[in-house]
């Protein structure tokens, strides 16, 4: 019996079927708004444009292999224990994205080391809305909310934080369109560039994200300048000699995440995380 064929990966990307391309004007980063940016009286989009940055970033030389990813996965198919909480934006069942993470992850594996990238099941990709507190965390106290006790555990954190956030009752965000600028060049991960193409909706996540910043009365390093984005793999191991591999790696998954498409996102939630395929949600915005 002849083997059954296998399916073409390298270089043979295609676009995924019934998401639309966006035009090409480009409509920049939706990050959030500090007090001053609001007091000049420039309107979202602009704002975006001023603080876009380059999405290719010279790779350089190594480590190849983030902290952050040694601590999320243990090996390509096996992650971490990384528990505490986070806002995001769940890719839906039904997404025609989903129909070709196959694809994706053939090609993330089909010319690499085994044990270079990790898998990233399809029901776990999101967009996070408001990177939130884990429990590594808990070993750079400076970095914490101020009302946060040394005996606090991570579970009384993700409670805590819980409590805060719904007492606050932040503006309702809804579900959301996203398109796609891009398969980022970082080396450590392959990740798909986002931006929200509609500026009711930039409006709408801006707002949502201060409510929750006000209500914690604290913010993740970087929330201003935070980029929006889909991971599909961290590496996990180092190339050896270091190369260009990651770029290689990069134009072939963006065959099938082009740059301008167009595909929903399900309601922000707050979900607790147990690991990197594990966000059960438990309030949605």
């Amino acid at each position: 019996m002849d083997a059954p064929a296998r399916r073409p990966v390298h270089g043979c990307g295609r676009p995924l079927p019934h998401l639309q391309l966006a035009g090409s004007v480009f409509v920049g980063s939706p990050v959030g708004l500090s007090l001053a940016d609001r007091q000049t009286g420039q309107s979202v989009e602009s704002l975006e444009l001023r603080r876009m940055k380059p999405l290719d970033r010279p790779l350089g030389p190594g480590p190849w292999v983030s902290d952050d990813a040694k601590q999320k996965w243990k090996t390509p198919t096996e992650p971490r224990r990384f528990r505490g909480w986070t806002i995001v934006c769940h890719v839906p069942q039904d997404s025609p994205l989903l129909s070709h993470v196959d694809d994706v992850m053939d090609c993330l594996h089909h010319d690499a080391v085994p044990g270079t990238w990790s898998y990233q099941p399809a029901n776990s990709l999101h967009m996070t809305i408001f990177p939130g507190l884990a429990e590594r965390d808990l070993q750079n106290p400076e970095t914490l909310p101020k009302w946060l006790t040394a005996a606090d555990d991570i579970l009384t954190i993700n409670r805590e934080c819980l409590r805060r956030i719904e007492a606050a009752s932040p503006p309702p965000v809804g579900p959301l369109s996203v398109r796609s600028e891009g398969v980022g060049s970082s080396k450590g991960e392959v990740r798909v560039e986002l931006s929200l193409p509609e500026e009711d909706q930039r409006k709408r996540v801006v707002a949502f994200r201060d409510a929750v910043r006000t209500a914690l009365d604290w913010a993740p390093e970087g929330h201003e300048d935070y980029r929006f984005h889909l991971t599909f793999a961290y590496r996990l191991k180092q190339p050896d000699p270091p190369s260009g591999d990651s770029l290689d790696v990069h134009s072939e998954v963006e065959e099938y995440v082009p740059q301008g498409t167009l595909f929903d996102l399900e309601a922000p939630a707050f979900c607790v995380i147990d690991s990197m395929v594990s966000f059960p949600p438990i309030l949605r915005f």
